[in-house]
């Protein structure tokens, strides 16, 4: 059994699978049982998957959430994205490998027991509130368009990173 206390908040008495204990052990020591619970129950929605979005999908997937839903306009893998995508290979540029299908492909092997679901394109503003977490990468976070959606979505937990080299713009909402 694990138990947990933090000031203020009760016992954490919650119990983990030996296998998920061993597995998430860093993770249990940042967010607990609980809030690694929580995490594994996301329905989490990634918009753009070159770089960031690619990263960000890895990682929350290796934490155990099991629904993630990747969404990006790209028509196929280009040279470039080989620099910047660890998961894209020559062969997906000469077979014109949509992106998307290109990274999903990737995670399913990471992640074998997770639901991920790929479609080339953009979300519509009310598809979004359906998620727990979306997540917008490679996005202009000042553009309008974004906001829009944010605002279409309120109860949805909002993540928008812009990165130009090796700096970055992140702003987050996750509501009051």
């Amino acid at each position: 059994r694990r138990e947990r206390k933090r000031e203020g908040e009760r016992m954490d008495t919650e119990r983990l699978d030996w296998k998920e204990d061993i597995h998430h052990s860093r993770s249990l020591g940042v967010l607990g049982v609980s809030g690694l619970k929580q995490l594994q129950g996301a329905e989490v929605l990634i918009c753009g998957v070159r770089d960031v979005g690619a990263e960000v999908a890895k990682d929350i997937l290796l934490l155990g959430v099991q629904s993630l839903t990747l969404y990006d306009v790209r028509e196929s893998v280009e040279a470039c994205d080989l620099g910047v995508n660890f998961f894209c290979k020559e062969d997906d540029v000469r077979g014109k490998t949509p992106l998307v299908e290109v990274v999903a492909r990737e995670l399913r092997r990471l992640a074998p027991s997770a639901d991920i679901r790929a479609i080339k394109g953009e979300p519509r503003a009310e598809d979004v509130a359906s998620f727990t977490v979306a997540v917008y990468a490679e996005c202009q976070v000042f553009d309008n368009t974004v906001w829009r959606v944010r605002q279409a979505s309120p109860k949805t937990k909002f993540v928008c990173a812009q990165t130009a080299g090796l700096s970055a713009v992140i702003v987050e909402d996750f509501g009051t």
